[in-house]
């Protein structure tokens, strides 16, 4: 799958911090290793539940310089709130949004009702809820039959995997996703893991 995504498309493309500032998303990947990590959208039990996950690993990532870029399709203020809520104050957490999805299309993610209101969604998202996952929909967290994904950008702007989410039920393990990405820049720093 790695054909279809362009970096160069996608790293040209513009996101919104928390903050309000604009920015090319290849700022993510122009000095270390990056894993991109696109969410449905903020109130998404499967979107919690991996930022969960991925908050304790940050500092392995750190470690071996790979920054972590949380792409939502939200507004800035209810990025801002699932940020508060699920505690992703660690400022090696860069946290932007992509409301008219280009950063979405760029990475070549699935958008469709069948694959947010299908059964293997459904399912998902009822096991996600009672773990307590999820929060309140607001109107301005994001489109929900956008489906998520990963990728992992090398310095410089080499896509080293994507994986492309096809519904709510169908996200990597996050500890497969940051034991490859620590494998990958450990392979490129020389360091052991």
């Amino acid at each position: 799958m790695l054909a279809r995504v362009d970096v160069a498309v996608l790293g040209a493309t513009l996101v919104t911090g928390v903050d309000g500032t604009t920015l090319g998303l290849a700022r993510a990947w122009a000095e270390r290793d990056c894993l991109l990590v696109f969410l449905r959208h903020f109130a998404c039990p499967s979107c919690s539940a991996l930022a969960a996950e991925l908050a304790p690993r940050v500092p392995e990532l750190a470690a071996l310089d790979v920054g972590v870029w949380i792409v939502g399709a939200g507004s800035p203020e209810a990025a801002a709130a699932f940020r508060t809520r699920l505690r992703l104050d660690d400022p090696r957490v860069e946290l932007v949004v992509s409301p008219d999805l280009a950063a979405y299309r760029a990475a070549e993610l699935v958008r469709s009702r069948r694959s947010t209101y299908g059964p293997r969604s459904l399912w998902a998202a009822l096991r996600l809820y009672a773990l307590g996952h999820g929060a309140k929909r607001r109107p301005d967290d994001g489109d929900v039959t956008q489906q998520g994904g990963v990728a992992f950008v090398l310095r410089g702007g080499v896509l080293a995997w994507h994986h492309a989410n096809r519904d709510l039920g169908d996200h990597l393990s996050l500890n497969d996703i940051v034991d490859r990405a620590l494998a990958r820049a450990a392979a490129r720093s020389g360091a052991l893991v």
